[in-house]
């Protein structure tokens, strides 16, 4: 089997179990592609038709501020499916921007064919409702718990969840992510490696 393909079963496999008719029409339905550091995946502001699964390496999401910074408010770790369609877009718009932190490779299905494997696999659809029920749920969760910390506290769950992260990823963006100026997380490094 071809590794793409069976990296994007294992995925889905957290989720539920997939029959064999349904295994071959994901995979079927799926197309892969590798990014470099910096690649956009999908732009805010820029349709985007697909629901993605970050099989290798790292990525960022985040939005542009009112001074045309990006804010950084998530960061994936493969193997993971990135947020739903539903929830980043509006009117097939991305409402953030997603970008390689390093070398990825990303699984992408076209969101008219997803919805239409949902409506004809039910196992298929059980992924769905799965990673809705418990991505965003933990998202929501991990987030206000996130928000609610200190930088310091913050840096610890980064680490606690992303072991050498900051050996991996730019750490502006991983400032960016925390709330905090470069600087500010320089000087927290500094005082808490």
């Amino acid at each position: 089997m071809d590794p793409h393909n069976a990296a994007l079963l294992r995925l889905f496999a957290r989720y539920a179990t997939l029959s064999v008719s349904a295994q071959a029409a994901i995979t079927h339905a799926a197309e892969y592609f590798s990014c470099r550091p910096n690649d956009i995946i999908f732009k805010e502001g820029k349709r985007d038709d697909h629901e993605y699964f970050l099989l290798e390496g790292i990525a960022g999401r985040g939005v542009t501020n009112d001074e045309g910074d990006t804010i950084t408010t998530g960061i994936y770790a493969a193997p993971v499916v990135v947020i739903p369609h539903f929830a980043r877009t509006a009117r097939n718009t991305a409402i953030m921007t997603m970008q390689a932190l390093t070398p990825c490779v990303f699984g992408r299905i076209p969101v008219s064919v997803f919805d239409q494997l949902r409506l004809s696999y039910t196992d298929i659809g059980l992924v769905g409702q799965q990673v809705v029920n418990n991505e965003l749920a933990d998202s929501i969760a991990a987030e206000t718990t996130f928000r609610s910390s200190t930088a310091k506290q913050r840096l610890q769950q980064l680490r606690e969840r992303l072991p050498d992260i900051e050996s991996l990823i730019p750490h502006h963006v991983i400032a960016s992510y925390l709330g905090i100026t470069p600087v500010s997380f320089s000087r927290l490094r500094a005082d808490h490696i």
